[in-house]
């Protein structure tokens, strides 16, 4: 009888000690606080660098078409809109039409200028120098009504003939111009538009990749290590945490795909 109850014991025992040791075995490990360096993400992502050449592409293609467009600022407003059509296209329809529109342009900048420098000579030496020091300085209301008072002194010299031509010129110009302004403006939205695009996308691809390494280690929170403020970058997490700047970083360049920057195409109108 003592044999039994010893080796029912004997066995209880046994089994109180190797099933608590089972549940450890098999629990999973306590959540933890994590960990990251998102300057450091940010510098060896490659997605960071090929959005820098994305957005450098999309900002360029802008900026080529609005140089087109201000080389024809001379041009009667439909010869430049037939040139603002052909500079907007991504292959020009008429390659012919729009090289002879743009040296167009040009020959009517040199016909202003040269009559904008009989204007000039129409002035006295005092004048003249007084002409050049306002358009190399800056322009401010007064400055600007000065410089109108000194180039009516001297249109009102000119030929009738050429004063009729510039006249019109100038009316054209400041009709393109009002055209040629309202284009840069609307670039310029589309450029910072496409920057914050692309960003939004990076930024969601980095958070993507911090919850999945978070769930995969058990993370309960994770913490930017560093927090930027207008002194500048300082430390938020002093010590403690488990790092995972470099599984996600690791994680992110494995994945990334150029395609997922694409901006994706618009809907047909409906």
């Amino acid at each position: 009888m003592k044999l039994k109850l010893f080796l029912r014991f004997g066995i209880l025992a046994a089994l109180l000690t190797i099933v608590p040791a089972l549940l450890a075995y098999a629990a999973p490990p306590a959540p933890g606080v994590g960990v990251v360096d998102m300057e450091a993400i940010e510098g060896q992502y490659v997605g960071f660098a090929q959005a820098r050449t994305t957005w450098g592409a999309f900002q360029e293609t802008r900026q080529n078409t609005y140089k087109e467009l201000i080389a024809g600022q001379y041009l009667t407003p439909a010869d430049f809109a037939e040139l603002q059509r052909f500079a907007q296209q991504k292959v020009k329809t008429d390659q012919a039409r729009f090289d002879a529109l743009t040296e167009l342009g040009k020959k009517n900048a040199g016909e202003f200028n040269a009559l904008m420098e009989k204007v000039k000579t129409n002035l006295g030496e005092a004048d003249q120098a007084r002409l050049e020091e306002l358009k190399k300085g800056q322009m401010t209301p007064d400055t600007a009504k000065e410089l109108d008072d000194l180039l009516a002194r001297g249109k009102v010299k000119l030929a009738d003939e050429d004063k009729a031509r510039l006249m019109a010129m100038e009316n054209d110009h400041e009709k393109v111009m009002d055209i040629i302004s309202g284009v840069g403006d609307e670039y310029r939205t589309e450029i910072d538009t496409e920057r914050e695009r692309l960003l939004g996308l990076l930024n969601d691809q980095m958070q993507g990749a911090i919850g999945k390494m978070a769930k995969d280690q058990n993370l309960i929170v994770v913490l930017n290590r560093n927090v930027v403020s207008q002194q500048g970058s300082q430390q938020l997490v002093l010590w403690g945490g488990t790092d995972i700047t470099k599984n996600v970083t690791k994680y992110l360049n494995d994945t990334f795909k150029p395609e997922s920057l694409t901006a994706p195409a618009p809907k047909p109108a409906k």
